[in-house]
């Protein structure tokens, strides 16, 4: 024989109605589940890109500068660093030496207030305005300007090649690859006079070498690692930030004198931040989610007790062949685990998909897109282990102790509602005291108070239990059985009369072992007996056999009714 729960699956289709419900509580479910996980890592990532378009894109990785070095020692710097960076995952550098703020003297007798400079790539990202040859100098307007100076006007100096090139004045807002430098290169308007001036480039270090020495100064060098992209994640922050600070302690310790230069880490700080800031939503977060998922737990029981209800003649008829609490869960697990799979797939696909609408943004961190299916899953497995512990206390309730326990049933009378209110109005109260300013200097708010956010669903479970509450007492019947009043207790042979046939001499019926089961009960074959008639039946006379048709008899007389099973099994 075919066992009935073989085809459960497929008998799920028979209720479209309560496959739709399972299928929409258990997207909801794995919404709320996934979507805490997404949302918190994407809340950190968040910040993580916030402070990377704050700072300066060549700023995030590690810099190294100093003030008062020989244009030796400035060399030195540069081809050091340039030998570790690769090591830490920096391939490439690009450096600076700048000579001091002076009136430096040309060729026609005029000394402007000006600087000599060199900067890997400088030239390409320079507006020429006359000339462009790579060759010679290259001098800003202002000085050409101040100091009558035209291509192959040269320095009064010996050794110093002549102008081929005059460019445009740096001036605020710079580009990117600038605006590490804009300290050097752009002159402040309302600097006093001396303390800045326009950079003459040279074509490349060699040739500023060559003209100032080794032994010329004071010089400022800058070594900078620009990045091919931003990071976008936490874990990428963190691992820029990790090989900055490897390869600033293997440069200081490689160095003659770790004094030479002045490093700065900059990006590890805006790291931590957004560690703090994922932590912080998350905490705020969590709270609200469990709350949530136990809601929706409670959504899934209510379709297992659906379920059950639809299926009780034929719970009714596999418990009386002997099947256990334990066993008709499992049915109930087979026909709704393929419903509450969709719904969880199309839920995490939800969450995922729509993180760029409800996050703060839309990148994640490598892992967390699998965490999100590992809590999809575990709410998944929560659940359908609902479905199968509801159904079989519902089942054991139903068929093996009718009414259940005194103390249980009397739950249903206790105002649970108030409780829940209560708890709404304190949530609200909490929530009413919570801070909602800025906290100075920083961009994030303060945290707010978990247990406060819980006033929503509070409020939404009171509104469903009052709800519940009132629809029971609306749909209660007028009298206890029906219109037609209620037996004496004292004959509990009143509820089901006699029917019709031979005389049996007792309360004890006989069964066939062919005839079929009434009302989907038990189908096994009970040997006939013969006793003495219960006090509640009628004494001297005999009973008459019950036809299969008739309505189940009254346990208190007829012993050969079956016996319950234990909820643990067959």
């Amino acid at each position: 024989m075919q066992l009935p729960w073989r085809s459960a699956p497929r008998a799920a289709l028979s209720s479209p109605l309560t496959v739709l419900v399972a299928v929409v509580a258990a997207l909801l479910l794995t919404f709320v589940g996934a979507a805490a996980a997404l949302h918190s890592d994407a809340a950190g990532n968040a910040a993580v890109g916030y402070q990377a378009g704050r700072l300066c894109p060549q700023s995030i990785a590690p810099v190294v500068d100093h003030r008062r070095l020989s244009a030796g020692e400035a060399a030195t710097v540069i081809d050091t660093a340039a030998a570790h960076a690769p090591r830490h995952g920096f391939p490439t550098t690009t450096p600076a030496i700048y000579s001091a703020v002076r009136q430096w003297t040309w060729d026609n007798g005029l000394h402007p207030w000006s600087r000599f400079g060199w900067r890997e790539g400088a030239m390409d990202n320079l507006e020429v305005v006359k000339g462009g040859g790579r060759e010679g100098l290259w001098v800003p307007r202002s000085v050409a300007e101040d100091a009558g100076l035209d291509l192959g006007s040269r320095p009064d100096l010996p050794g110093f090649p002549p102008v081929t090139a005059i460019y445009e004045d740096l001036a605020d807002p710079v580009s990117d690859y600038w605006c590490s430098e804009r300290q050097e290169t752009v002159v402040n308007p309302l600097a006093p006079e001396g303390a800045a001036g326009a950079v003459v480039f040279f074509p490349d270090r060699p040739a500023l070498l060559a003209a100032f020495g080794l032994e010329a100064g004071p010089m400022t060098v800058s070594v900078r690692f620009p990045l091919d992209r931003l990071p976008t994640t936490i874990d990428e922050g963190a691992d820029i930030a990790d090989r900055g600070a490897a390869l600033l302690t293997a440069l200081k310790a490689d160095l003659p004198d770790p004094n030479m230069v002045a490093t700065g880490n900059y990006f590890a700080k805006p790291v931590e931040v957004a560690r703090d800031t994922g932590r912080t939503v998350l905490g705020a977060v969590l709270p609200l989610t469990v709350v949530s998922l136990l809601v929706g737990l409670a959504g899934v029981a209510a379709v297992a007790i659906q379920w059950c209800q639809r299926r009780r003649a034929e719970l009714r008829l596999l418990w009386s062949r002997g099947a256990g609490p334990a066993a008709l869960a499992g049915r109930a697990v087979l026909e709704l685990a393929l419903p509450l799979l969709l719904g969880a797939v199309l839920g995490w696909l939800a969450a995922r998909l729509a993180l760029p609408w409800y996050a703060p943004a839309p990148d994640l961190s490598p892992g967390t897109a699998l965490w999100s299916v590992l809590i999809a899953a575990g709410v998944l497995a929560a659940a359908l282990a609902t479905v199968a512990a509801v159904t079989a206390a519902h089942s054991h309730r139903t068929l093996q102790s009718a009414g259940g326990p005194r103390r249980l049933r009397g739950l249903r009378h206790l105002p649970w509602e108030v409780v829940t209110g209560v708890a709404a109005y304190l949530a609200w109260a909490r929530l009413e005291s919570t801070p909602t300013r800025l906290a100075f200097g920083q961009p994030l708010p303060e945290s707010p108070d978990a247990v406060g956010l819980a006033f929503p669903l509070l409020v939404v479970l009171t509104v469903a239990l009052v709800t519940v509450r009132l629809t029971r007492w609306g749909c209660a019947p007028r009298t206890g059985c029906g219109g037609g009043g209620c037996p004496p207790r004292s004959s509990p042979c009143a509820a089901s009369p006699p029917p019709p046939g031979p005389p049996s001499g007792s309360c004890w019926s006989a069964r066939s072992p062919s005839a079929p089961s009434p009302s989907g009960w038990g189908s096994r074959p009970r040997r006939t007996r013969r006793s003495t008639p219960s006090p509640g039946c009628s004494s001297g006379r005999s009973r008459p056999r019950r036809s299969p048709a008739a309505s189940p008899p009254n346990r208190a007389c007829h012993r050969s009714w079956p016996r319950p099973r234990p909820w643990w099994g067959w």
